[in-house]
């Protein structure tokens, strides 16, 4: 494996091939519901939803993926994005299943294996409990931040297009947290604290169901409150 510094920065083309697809799913996972319903779609309402979802599913993927490389890098470690090989496949037909009335979406799942050139050469453990949960907990950090930068927006300008958005940076969000299958970020943070991931996944639910409130005083309370944590968590990742 190359360990120069760079390779901890950058997308290879698996990584951007497995988001693009995982992207693809989650535009039907979270359209499948509008399109039962309403049965006979127009091409252009159909294909306007399904790439508002897919980009900005695609978008926040490659945002949370840079975030996790970032932290994991500084850990000494090289992380890797992969679609999930069952999760994914599985959460798409239980959808169907269930006619999309819970969303069930797979972001993905990250690899992490050590650094001989950051950790072994620096005398560290190959691998630290706690640093999987710092670098677990950088992809729904990366939502929190997101979300408090696009809502403003939304309330000046509310329209389906960006509740459509915000509407699927929660569920990658909270689903991303709250099933904790193989390599997923809820799996790390579950395996270092169980505590950690039970507050983890109820701040998640809490934080972006004021979110998707669609009023001023529940953006200020979530935002100052999830900043109030990034603080935090930011904090963890100097100890």
């Amino acid at each position: 494996m190359n360990d120069d510094p760079p390779a901890f920065r950058r997308f290879k083309r698996k990584e951007l091939l497995h988001a693009l697809i995982t992207a693809a799913a989650i535009g039907i996972v979270m359209n499948f519901r509008n399109w039962y319903v309403q049965v006979e779609i127009p091409l252009d309402e159909f294909l306007a939803s399904y790439l508002i979802v897919f980009l900005t599913a695609l978008a926040v993927l490659l945002l949370r993926v840079a975030a996790q490389k970032w932290v994991a890098y500084q850990a000494g470690y090289h992380a890797t994005y992969t679609l999930h090989k069952w999760w994914l496949p599985l959460g798409f037909f239980l959808t169907v299943f269930i006619y999309g009335a819970v969303p069930l979406v797979a972001p993905g799942a990250i690899h992490v294996q050590e650094s001989k050139r950051l950790r072994l050469g620096a005398h560290r453990y190959l691998l630290n409990l706690k640093h999987l949960a710092m670098i677990g907990l950088a992809a729904p950090a990366t939502c929190v931040l997101l979300m408090a930068f696009l809502k403003p927006f939304a309330l000046a300008a509310p329209g389906p297009g960006l509740d459509l958005v915000i509407k699927t940076v929660a569920a990658i969000a909270f689903f991303g947290i709250l099933l904790p299958f193989s390599d997923t970020e809820a799996f790390h943070i579950l395996y270092y604290r169980r505590g950690l991931w039970f507050f983890s996944v109820a701040f998640v639910a809490a934080y972006f169901g004021l979110i998707l409130i669609a009023g001023v005083f529940s953006y200020v309370v979530a935002t100052a409150f999830g900043l109030f944590l990034l603080w935090i968590y930011r904090n963890h990742l100097d100890a």
